[in-house]
């Protein structure tokens, strides 16, 4: 398959001039003409590029962008300057999908809800253009929740945080994956009973805690790095597509 077509095919299904000003979604590297494998990932680390080279994979999609802040050099003694130096050597294109999957209709958001089984999902912008609302197939306690997320998502029941009520009955949700914790107070103006995101600090956690508000962290690769499930789902059928075996969170759990 030509390199440009499944280019193009990405920018349709995750619409880039969707995408935030100071995002770099869209084409990192493009080495070649044709694409026969293609690795879908959340991000991508050294391993990752050898593993993709093991793979004989062509293309790495990843949702996190390859360049994201001003490159200055690259040098084989840095980890980004090998990771560059291996992906063109080997002649490994590189496309991310970042902001333009989070605000696109059936993208990361939308499948997130889909993992969780949530219901009635509709986005509202005029509250927050990232956000999805919907509901839980059936009420459930704040805790009983942090346990279906860990169990949904298959990630450690221990990093699940949460601030709120343990008792209190959960029904309707709204959820942003990644770095979300910005959008809580948007949120709760759609009058939910709990608001799941990632990536929440301290002070994000005691301002939500002061408000009475149910806050849930299931972290920031928690929530996204489904994002390969996805677009394996949007490409399986034009063209061999895998994910990563060696690609994790980079905090461990005791």
């Amino acid at each position: 398959m030509k390199l440009k077509d499944i280019f193009a095919y990405l920018d349709e299904v995750f619409p880039i001039e969707a995408a935030e000003e100071w995002d770099n979604s869209g084409v990192q590297l493009a080495l070649s003409d044709e694409c026969n494998k293609v690795m879908a990932v959340i991000e991508i680390t050294e391993s990752l590029v050898d593993e993709a080279i093991e793979s004989n994979v062509n293309l790495i999609i990843t949702h996190h962008p390859l360049f994201f802040s001003n490159l200055k050099s690259i040098s084989k003694d840095d980890p980004m300057g090998r990771i560059i130096i291996k992906l063109i050597q080997n002649k490994i294109s590189v496309y991310s999908a970042h902001t333009s999957c989070d605000l696109a209709d059936g993208g990361l958001n939308d499948y997130f809800g889909k993992i969780i089984e949530a219901e009635d999902v509709v986005s509202i912008p005029e509250i927050n253009k990232y956000c999805r609302f919907g509901k839980l197939a059936h009420a459930m306690t704040l805790s009983e929740l942090c346990e279906y997320l860990a169990i949904k998502l298959s990630i450690p029941r221990e990093i699940v945080r949460y601030t709120g009520e343990e008792k209190h009955l959960v029904h309707k949700i709204a959820w942003c994956t990644g770095s979300g914790v910005g959008f809580v107070f948007d949120a709760y103006e759609a009058d939910i009973d709990a608001y799941i995101t990632g990536d929440v600090k301290h002070h994000s956690a005691r301002d939500a805690e002061l408000a009475g508000f149910n806050l849930i962290d299931v972290s920031h690769y928690g929530s996204e790095y489904i994002f390969a499930d996805l677009v394996i789902e949007k490409l399986k059928d034009k063209i061999e597509i895998i994910s990563s075996t060696t690609c994790k969170s980079p905090f461990k759990v005791l």
